[in-house]
């Protein structure tokens, strides 16, 4: 089940009670939502919709309709309709303002569809609502990142480094920023530390080979990847695109063709083996 739904049936709940713990015969409110949930677990999509948007229509002054149009909101995501499920979300939002599931998710898809100034917004509220909540500041770290606004990406990662000081992910991030703001030493510095401190996790190892390579630093690149597919034996798509590259920008191709193809028996895309051949 999505996690989105179950998130929002768990807001429900104080809302539907007891309803939540019986069948309601009839076409009442109570009954169209159980209905809802039905087909939603019998993977009726269509059905589930047409019953969200009756209950929503003939009730419309319910207090529990926040849910509903959150619930609205991920079956037009399901069916990639992101604008509509984005006014779902604004109307929830309407109804519930304090919801953080509810703007949390419209940030998430308003990022999506690259209206990045409309995702700031709500991450800014959500972290006014949520300070010490990292996920808000990670998310909004990479908007900024996206709208070239690199001092602010930093300036949230670390805030999210002294709310929790053995984070991981935001390190990798981080030294990413630092790269883009013209700081590749501070980048190698804080990936190094991460690799020497966290030795079996591959991210650092990944995102240092990247940096190496921007710096025609062929032989350290290829060092950093061959560790973690031979030595750590955890390679991913990502491993081989960054294999690839390597191998691409120095006119090797025949290398370079066999790690894309390792990429694409893992995953990878046409566009992604596009994006970073040389």
């Amino acid at each position: 089940m999505n996690k989105y739904i179950w998130s929002l049936l768990a807001l429900a709940c104080s809302y539907l009670g007891a309803v939540a713990q019986q069948r309601t015969k009839g076409d009442n409110y109570e009954a169209l939502v159980m209905r809802y949930y039905d087909y939603y677990e019998a993977q009726k999509p269509d059905s589930a919709e047409l019953v969200l948007r009756e209950a929503l229509t003939r009730y419309p002054d319910k207090e529990s309709n926040f849910v509903l149009h959150g619930n609205l909101a991920e079956l037009l995501v399901a069916r990639q309709d992101t604008l509509a499920a984005i006014s779902e979300l604004t109307e929830a939002l309407r109804l519930q303002p304090e919801v953080t599931q509810l703007r949390s998710r419209r940030a998430e898809l308003y990022e999506g569809v690259a209206r990045y100034q409309d995702a700031l917004l709500d991450l800014d509220q959500l972290i006014q609502q949520k300070p010490e909540w990292e996920i808000p500041l990670y998310n909004r770290a990479r908007v900024r990142s996206e709208l070239g606004l690199h001092n602010g990406a930093i300036h949230d990662l670390e805030q999210i480094l002294k709310l929790n000081p053995e984070a991981y992910l935001p390190r990798i991030a981080l030294a990413k920023e630092y790269q883009l703001s013209s700081d590749p030493l501070s980048a190698e510095k804080l990936l190094t530390h991460l690799i020497d401190k966290f030795p079996k996790i591959p991210n650092a190892y990944r995102a240092l080979g990247w940096l190496l390579l921007e710096q025609d630093r062929k032989a350290e690149a290829l060092d950093r990847v061959r560790h973690v597919i031979q030595e750590l034996k955890v390679p991913t798509k990502e491993d081989y695109l960054l294999r690839g590259a390597i191998w691409s920008k120095y006119g090797e191709e025949k290398e370079a063709e066999a790690d894309f193809e390792r990429a694409k028996a893992l995953g990878a895309t046409d566009d992604e083996i596009k994006k970073v051949r040389q």
